[in-house]
């Protein structure tokens, strides 16, 4: 399986809270890997909004 997959796979297993504390620690938005584009797609799947600071 494809690593985009397999990181969309671990998101989709992950709580609300779990997504909100992974996409916080993010630094640079503007280049996301695997892990924190899935996480991002996730988010946006479940329309949780994250702070945008």
């Amino acid at each position: 399986m494809d690593d985009h997959l397999k990181a969309a796979a671990v998101a989709a297993d992950m709580s609300d809270d779990e997504l909100m504390k992974t996409w916080t620690a993010v630094t640079d938005r503007e280049n996301l890997s695997y892990e924190q584009q899935a996480v991002m797609d996730e988010m946006i799947i479940r329309r949780l909004m994250p702070d945008e600071t």
